[in-house]
């Protein structure tokens, strides 16, 4: 049995790596490009995969897995016929698609022709818009009738303002504590304002996205009160991992 942490962008999961990092053995499985801007390099991490039937309960794969032809079932189809608990963390899927966008325009990630000479709000605005759904793509979902079977998948989906819930989950089931994640990988907000209109049609497109938040809180609310034990029987067991 392992465990795989289903690393979404731009949800604060860098400083959760650093946490899992003083927990388990990470195996960070990120592919760093998209077939867009270096296809070869993307090709040749498309062949290499894990062997994830050696992985023990010391272990931890870490990944985006966010880009067609490498999402979770397509790198790692054999994933459910093996023991392991499976988890990710997600925040407002406006405030992932702001700080996606400035970083993909910082660092230049978008296709070639796309970048703007100088700040272009409307540029901006295309890019925000394009990113509407983007757990569900990722997720590889179509319609809320797969929610089921995803959080059947999932040991848990927790929101990023419960993360120290999540991190007390998986102190209670290794009995390893762990260093608290810190404010690690912060995207700067935008010194310019989106207009409302744009969240409110973002939030229309983008409506199984934002139903699938509302259902993972709830759905992790339940997870996390019948998984945590009170803080004081849990820290009788518990040893500090080095």
């Amino acid at each position: 049995m392992f465990y795989l942490f289903h690393h979404m962008p731009k949800c604060g999961g860098t400083s959760f790596r650093n946490f899992l990092q003083s927990v388990f053995t990470v195996h960070g499985d990120y592919v760093g490009t998209d077939p867009q801007t270096d296809p070869e390099k993307f090709a040749e991490f498309s062949k290499k995969r894990l062997n994830l039937s050696q992985m023990t309960e010391q272990d931890c794969v870490a990944g985006h897995y966010n880009v067609s032809g490498i999402h979770l079932h397509e790198r790692y189809p054999e994933l459910e016929r093996l023991p392991h608990r499976k988890f990710c963390i997600l925040r407002d899927p406006f405030e992932a698609a702001k700080s996606g966008v400035r970083y993909n325009v910082k660092r230049g990630l978008l296709p070639k022709g796309e970048m703007p000479s100088d700040f272009d709000m409307k540029f901006l605005n295309v890019q925000m818009l394009r990113r509407a759904n983007y757990y569900s793509r990722v997720f590889g979902l179509r319609s809320e009738d797969d929610f089921p079977a995803l959080f059947a998948r999932y040991w848990f989906i927790a929101p990023l303002d419960r993360l120290d819930q999540a991190v007390r989950m998986i102190e209670q089931e290794t009995g390893r504590r762990g260093k608290r994640p810190g404010l690690l990988n912060t995207t700067r907000p935008w010194q310019e304002d989106f207009a409302p209109e744009l969240e409110e049609e973002f939030r229309e497109r983008a409506w199984l996205d934002y139903r699938l938040y509302d259902m993972a809180c709830l759905h992790f609310g339940g997870v996390a009160a019948r998984s945590l034990l009170p803080s004081s029987d849990a820290a009788q067991g518990m040893c500090t991992a080095s």
